[in-house]
């Protein structure tokens, strides 16, 4: 509205001040994937991450699963409410998720604290907006924008393998391949196995495997893989130590879960085969000969047998 008095040019405006609602900020979560030196790293897979929201500060000790948390949280009569939140494969880390939820209300001057449930093994805590404490407490304002980012590190395994003979001494030179179940991993090998006949891929219960690592044991007998992904590799001997047959069977599947504090310790052993001689040798030619002699004199010694014999003889007129 304008008013205006008479002889006074100058108007006066009567308008309502502005007036809205201003809808009060909702916490954020994300989630990253790092390796042992805090740089980002893809999820080999789609992985779910799970978190705890629960009403004031931390709760003081520890405890061994999901359910004796909840339980102690139920007993201090705290609310609390799970998100889930997943990685997808070939990604480092998930979009900004708001800790909203139909049947969770935040409050003003509320402390609140967030936990991250056990995930799978092959991942492991990091990191809370950069601090490494396993719970994160705030107090919560609705006019200030929180984000909380919480990292995890992938754990990579190792295969620590052993050659030996049946009395313990290390074998060098038997030579594995190690087979990824990702086709993407696939290499060829080197030069350094030109004279071997190594596949790019194998058949194993029905599943394809696809070469991933070659290795030859050192004079300790020792063959070491590390940085492994998968949660499983086939195994294969391809080449015995000089003098020894293959392990029997050649070939086996490894588990990530056998690995104990990220190591997979194996030991493969073979046992002395028999080795003909070299040529240039006797080698089995006088075998040969012998045993064909023995041979003929056989057949001569049967064949005189039934000459001499009553029914052999010839029947005179």
């Amino acid at each position: 509205y304008h008013y205006a008095l008479l002889g006074i040019t100058t108007e006066l405006e009567a308008m309502p001040l502005p007036v809205g609602v201003k809808a009060p900020n909702v916490p954020s979560l994300e989630k990253w994937l790092v390796n042992d030196s805090g740089q980002q790293t893809a999820a080999p897979k789609d992985v779910t991450f799970e978190f705890l929201l629960y009403e004031g500060a931390a709760l003081e000790g520890s405890y061994d699963s999901n359910e004796a948390l909840l339980q102690a949280l139920n007993e201090a009569g705290r609310s609390f409410k799970q998100f889930d939140m997943t990685v997808k494969a070939g990604q480092t880390h998930t979009e900004p998720v708001f800790l909203e939820a139909d049947d969770w209300q935040w409050t003003d001057g509320q402390q609140y604290t967030i936990v991250e449930l056990p995930t799978e093994e092959n991942y492991a805590f990091r990191s809370f907006n950069g601090t490494g404490a396993a719970a994160y407490t705030f107090t919560y304002d609705p006019a200030l924008k929180l984000g909380v980012s919480c990292e995890n590190t992938f754990l990579h395994w190792t295969v620590s393998l052993t050659k030996e003979d049946g009395e313990g001494n290390a074998l060098p030179g038997a030579v594995f391949a190690l087979y990824s179940p990702v086709e993407t991993d696939r290499i060829q090998p080197s030069s350094d196995y030109s004279g071997l006949e190594i596949q790019t891929s194998v058949e194993k219960n029905g599943q394809l495997w696809y070469l991933a690592r070659v290795g030859r044991t050192g004079e300790d007998g020792k063959l070491e893989w590390s940085e492994l992904l998968r949660d499983s590799y086939y195994l294969l001997e391809i080449k015995a130590p000089d003098g020894y047959t293959l392990a029997d069977p050649a070939g086996q599947v490894l588990y990530r879960s056998g690995a104990k504090e990220g190591v997979y310790p194996l030991t493969v052993i073979n046992y002395a085969g028999y080795q003909l001689p070299e040529s240039g040798g006797t080698g089995t030619i006088n075998f040969c000969a012998a045993g064909g002699i023995l041979l003929l004199l056989s057949a001569a010694c049967l064949f005189l047998k039934k000459r001499m014999s009553p029914g052999g003889r010839k029947q005179s007129r």
